[in-house]
C-alpha cells in the first residue's frame, strides 16, 4: 500500500482508537505460529482498520471492512501458550479473501468496546457471535457438539 493511500484514508473521521495486540499473518518458528504485535490501532468512518507500529507512528497496514463477513468474540478458555505477549480477550475478524484478522484487546473493558465499534461502524453484516464460556477445558468442545 502507498503512503498516499494512508493520508486519504486518514482523512475520514476515527471511530474508535486504541492499542491492541495483533496477530500476524506471517507465521515463524519452528511450528509455524503467528507472532503477535502491540499495534496502534483505528477504525475510521470510512470501515477501514489501520494499523501503526504506535500512536503517532509508522503505518504498517490496513484491513478493509467492507471485505468482512463475520465476527466472533473469542471464549476464553481457549488453550493458549502461557509464554505469548498477548492477551485473552480476542476478536476474529473473517474476510471474503479466506483471511482472519484477530486482534486482542488489553481488558475485557477494551474488548466489549471494539467490539460495539465496529458493529455500529459496519453494521449487519459482521455480527458478533460470543460463545459462552465455562470453567472447563472441553466447554469448546461442548459446543461443537452442541450444533452437529
Amino acid at each position: 500500500m502507498e503512503t498516499s493511500d494512508a493520508v486519504a484514508t486518514a482523512k475520514h473521521s476515527v471511530v474508535r482508537s486504541g492499542l491492541v495486540f495483533t496477530k500476524g499473518q506471517h507465521e515463524d518458528g519452528l511450528f509455524g505460529r503467528g507472532t503477535w504485535k502491540l499495534r496502534y490501532v483505528e477504525l475510521t468512518t470510512d470501515n477501514v482498520l489501520q494499523y501503526y507500529a504506535a500512536k503517532g507512528g509508522s503505518f504498517t497496514g490496513q484491513v478493509d471492512l467492507a471485505q468482512c463477513y463475520g465476527m466472533e468474540v473469542m471464549p476464553l478458555d481457549c488453550p493458549q501458550s502461557g509464554n505469548r505477549l498477548t492477551s485473552v480477550y480476542r476478536i476474529a475478524i473473517k474476510t471474503t479473501t479466506k483471511r482472519r484478522i484477530v486482534i486482542a484487546a488489553l481488558s475485557e473493558q477494551g474488548m466489549n468496546a471494539w467490539v460495539a465499534a465496529l458493529h455500529s461502524a459496519v453494521g449487519p453484516s459482521l455480527k458478533a457471535k460470543s460463545p459462552q464460556t465455562s470453567g472447563s477445558r472441553f466447554s469448546i468442545f461442548r459446543r461443537v457438539l452442541r450444533t452437529l
